[in-house]
């Protein structure tokens, strides 16, 4: 039992806080569908604010990411990206409150270099009027996968102390997606469909084998004028039942939406903030071993990412 309320508090936030959907930037998906035939070097810094109320968890936490993107156009129609991002996650805080009116109080931190993402796209046979792209990806763990220890209060007294966690995940995952875009005017409408297959490690003797992730978006991009544009978004993500040592997770539905705002300072310089908001459906985990089971209730995230693209 206790060992589910400590990986709970470790794990909820990051297992939320990263649909791959998000990691493909409304640039790319409307306004370029590939950005093919240049070099770019990104910047982007993406901040989350979760809350969970209700169910037998309230949490709380904040997340914030860091990453360096390294794009190469081979041609016109193919493009390797690399992201490696730095992540720091603090006051992550959880409270378990049991029936029996005792209470369980956790907090976790996490920082430091996180997984290496490579990307491979292409565009496939088109027309002036449409586009259809496709990609591959994988996420290599290279980034330090120790969780860490959370500080553990139980009914006012500490029985475990902080010890701050790495940023990586251990796994391997690997993702393809198809892309589409059409031009009507100055307006661009696109959508996307990606499937990630969630690799498993194993820590301490247990298997962490989280289900895999399906992702639905479409969108809108209008542009105003040569310099500036605007997009929106609404996302859909299904994760189906995985398992995480001697519990089940239940499979859940996230959604979200999204605004952003384009700005070409210069020919081979882009600005684009973005502002979106996140929504996790219930997700219960059952302890195998004595059937219990713990709800976490409509996770929420409000997330802020403001990108900077140098083309050279």
């Amino acid at each position: 039992m206790k060992k589910i309320i400590a990986l709970l508090g470790l794990v909820s936030l990051p297992v939320f806080s990263a649909p791959p959907i998000l990691d493909t930037d409304l640039l790319e998906a409307g306004e370029n569908m590939l950005s093919g035939g240049y070099r770019h070097l990104e910047l982007d810094m993406e901040g989350y604010t979760d809350i969970s109320v209700g169910g037998d968890i309230d949490q709380s936490a904040s997340d914030d990411e860091l990453s360096l993107v390294y794009g190469y156009g081979f041609t016109k129609n193919q493009m390797l990206t690399l992201e490696i991002p730095y992540t720091y996650r603090g006051q992550g805080k959880a409270s378990f409150n049991f029936t029996d009116g005792s209470t369980v109080k956790t907090e976790s931190s996490t920082e430091g270099l996180g997984d290496l993402s490579v990307e491979y796209k292409f565009l496939l046979p088109t027309t002036e009027s449409y586009r259809i792209a496709a990609w591959l990806g994988a996420t290599i763990p290279v980034g330090d996968d120790d969780a860490g220890d959370p500080e553990i209060i139980e009914n006012g007294t500490k029985t475990q102390s902080l010890k701050k966690g790495g940023a990586g995940s251990g796994r391997t995952d690997f993702e393809l997606g198809l892309s589409y875009s059409t031009l009507i005017g100055s307006s661009t409408l696109f959508s996307s469909v990606a499937y990630r297959i969630n690799g498993s490690k194993t820590e301490e003797g247990d298997k962490e084998e989280p289900g895999d992730d399906v992702f639905l978006r479409v969108g809108v991009l209008q542009a105003f004028d040569a310099k500036s544009s605007l997009g929106a978004d609404l996302i859909y993500g299904y994760t189906r039942q995985g398992k995480d040592g001697d519990s089940d997770i239940s499979s859940n539905s996230t959604y979200g939406a999204s605004l952003a705002y384009f700005f070409h300072a210069t020919n081979n310089f882009i600005l684009s903030p973005q502002l979106g908001y996140l929504k996790m459906s219930n997700q219960t985990r059952t302890d195998r071993t004595d059937n219990a089971k713990f709800k976490l209730s409509d996770i929420k995230a409000i997330f802020l990412s403001i990108n900077f693209r140098k083309t050279f």
